[in-house]
């Protein structure tokens, strides 16, 4: 499976990459503090090349309105939730440096509508900040369906069956 986290760093413009089932979603962070509904931009891509060509599936602008001390940190999605990591601009103490905020929908994400938040006890040393936020998911295998399992008995038993025949027979 390939990895589908990026971090673009371009001009401190551009944030992480996230995973997600299918498309690639790129994060963009308006530089300067801003109004809600202009702050965060979110675009959608339907594949890696089409991250590379910038042929773009969807976008808009989240409704997220992040405090002036923060920063958007990263965006990851585990198979269940959507992650928005925020960092605090300057060192602080551990548990008040990072601050995770969850989704239970892209749809939520872009309406800010959060499903639970809370600051992390990592206390990021200050040289450092964070440069992006994954999700090692990959899809559950898939189950085969009754009629498949079904199916593939009836092979099994019909075989044996047949085998049992041709032993009794000779």
């Amino acid at each position: 499976m390939d990895n589908r986290f990026l971090a673009i760093l371009a001009a401190g413009l551009l944030g992480p990459m996230a995973a997600e089932a299918t498309p690639y979603n790129l994060l963009l962070e308006r530089d300067t503090d801003s109004a809600a509904g202009t702050e965060l931009f979110a675009v959608s891509y339907n594949s890696y090349a089409d991250f590379l060509d910038n042929t773009v599936a969807s976008s808009a602008f989240s409704a997220i309105n992040i405090n002036s001390s923060f920063s958007a940190g990263g965006f990851a999605f585990d198979g269940n939730q959507y992650h928005l990591l925020l960092e605090r601009d300057t060192d602080s103490a551990a548990g008040t440096e990072l601050f995770a905020v969850s989704y239970n929908s892209y749809a939520d994400f872009l309406d800010n509508t959060v499903a639970s938040s809370a600051f992390s006890a990592i206390n990021i040393n200050s040289s450092f900040s964070a440069g992006g936020f994954a999700s090692d998911w990959s899809p559950a295998a898939t189950v085969p369906e009754p009629g498949t399992l079904l199916l593939m008995s009836i092979g099994v038993v019909s075989i044996g069956c047949r085998q049992l025949k041709q032993i009794r027979t000779a």
